[in-house]
């Protein structure tokens, strides 16, 4: 029997995404990482096309992570509880509490506090 994986576009190009934010690299150094176009990064994010399993790999293996965790099919950074790999896993929630007005993010962190003593 053959297997016939689809890919979740918007998990895909999601974690993508997020993994060259959390990263620091932008699109074009991603595409030249994986000998694509500069632009094709970008139109595969803008568009949320479905890239081809070949695509994903390269990607994948550029970015230094696991198709399946770029298809939302794996939590690779919850595996362990390492500081990196806790910061990976909230990243886009540490980001949106420092985009935070000092007097919102404090109130935050003291109800975390609170919850978790």
């Amino acid at each position: 029997m053959i297997k016939i994986h689809i890919i979740s576009v918007m998990g895909f190009w999601e974690n993508v995404v997020a993994e060259l934010d959390y990263k620091g690299l932008t699109n074009k150094s991603l595409a030249e990482k994986c000998g694509f176009d500069p632009s094709s990064i970008g139109r595969g994010i803008k568009l949320g096309s479905s890239p081809s399993v070949e695509t994903a790999v390269k990607i994948a293996k550029a970015l230094n992570v696991s198709v399946e965790y770029l298809t939302g099919e794996s939590s690779e950074v919850s595996e362990t509880k390492s500081p990196q790999n806790l910061t990976k896993k909230y990243y886009n929630t540490l980001k949106q509490l420092d985009s935070l007005p000092e007097k919102q993010r404090d109130a935050i962190i003291r109800m975390i506090k609170e919850i978790s003593s």
